[in-house]
């Protein structure tokens, strides 16, 4: 019999300090084991919501055409334009024109078809352009929508030379929202859907003019049929007919596809 051992029921009979301690390093040990076990599942937890909303695809741009760009046809802004897309949550009503917008959940630059000076890539009336799944947003739910806002960027200030001196001038001048419309997950999901600015802005008279007169206007009786429109603005009535300033065509692409992404 070990010393210290009672035989009758093997309590510890020898000194107290002695006394054995394995039930207190496992009692110390519990609770660093309980809030590791809680760390893990945690982490884990947050890798399944990420995973889940990554699986909801993205809101992508496959093709825009512009009839009206918002600018008009003389220097120094005219005639061409500058498209950004602003994404924001369904239920925030058309801000119209502004000095400037609220911010956004997604600002986008629309690189258009046109050279505007050094890297730039602008619109002209009459543009349309094909787009490699341009990202717009990341889908967040399976009925998720959004609001989306694409306005001719007008800037307030004016900088120029003028005998080797540089000279800011600041002016008064108002964005031009050219489309706005909420696009939906499930309207996208199986398919690409156009949508054009329609009551949102009217293409002026004057661009549709620069429209006939570049012999772009081909695109726009084609988007019409696409639509399933039955009165298409062919190139003799299309003075006659109001025809949107802008069209958008939208889709929803899964996780393992490519986006294009030009984020602002």
């Amino acid at each position: 019999m070990r010393k210290g051992l009672a035989p009758a029921n093997n309590t510890w009979t020898g000194p107290r300090a002695q006394r054995p301690r394995r039930l207190f390093v496992l009692v110390n040990f519990l609770p660093m084991t309980v809030v590791v076990l809680a760390c893990s599942l945690y982490a884990f937890s947050e890798q399944v919501v990420q995973d889940r909303s990554e699986d909801y695809g993205s809101l992508v741009i496959t093709w825009a055409g512009v009839v009206d760009n918002g600018e008009g046809d003389d220097p120094p802004h005219g005639p061409i334009g500058s498209l950004h897309v602003l994404v924001y949550e369904a239920d925030v009503s058309d801000p119209g024109d502004r000095f400037a917008y609220d911010a956004p959940l997604a600002h986008v630059y629309l690189s258009g078809p046109t050279s505007g000076g050094g890297t730039k890539q602008e619109w002209l009336d009459g543009d349309e352009k094909e787009f490699e799944n341009l990202e717009l947003f990341q889908w967040r739910g399976p009925d998720d929508a959004v609001s989306v806002l694409i306005y001719e960027s007008d800037p307030s200030s004016l900088t120029f030379n003028f005998l080797d001196a540089e000279f800011r001038v600041e002016m008064k001048r108002r964005h031009d929202r050219l489309f706005y419309a909420m696009v939906s997950r499930p309207d996208t999901l199986s398919s690409p859907m156009t949508l054009s600015s329609g009551a949102v802005r009217p293409a002026s008279v004057d661009a549709l003019q620069n429209v006939k007169g570049r012999a772009s206007d081909g695109w726009i009786g084609r988007v019409y049929r696409e639509m399933e429109r039955e009165d298409p603005p062919w190139p003799d009535a299309l003075l006659s007919l109001p025809v949107p300033a802008m069209f958008v065509t939208f889709a929803t692409v899964g996780p393992d596809t490519p986006t294009a992404k030009n984020y602002r």
